[in-house]
């Protein structure tokens, strides 16, 4: 599913600077990518059980919290 990538990923040229000289959460936040990446992978290789089948996640810092958005039909629950 790549449909919705435009809608959630901004291709423009943006001048962001340099954010690892002002936000020492990056290594973190890049080490917490890695690890979901790898299971996302799991997940669509069949190592784990994927009930929402998802392909959009948020994760906020102050929450701690993993939001899952654009699942495939079908798979998540009704509620």
């Amino acid at each position: 599913m790549r449909g919705h990538l435009r809608t959630r990923v901004s291709f423009g040229n943006v001048d962001v600077g340099n954010e690892y000289n002002t936000n020492i959460q990056i290594a973190e936040l890049n080490a917490l990518n890695a690890a979901f990446a790898v299971i996302k992978w799991k997940k669509l290789r069949g190592v784990y059980l994927d009930l929402e089948g998802e392909h959009h996640s948020t994760f906020t810092i102050d929450g701690n919290a993993v939001i899952n958005d654009d699942a495939d039909e079908g798979t998540q629950d009704a509620a």
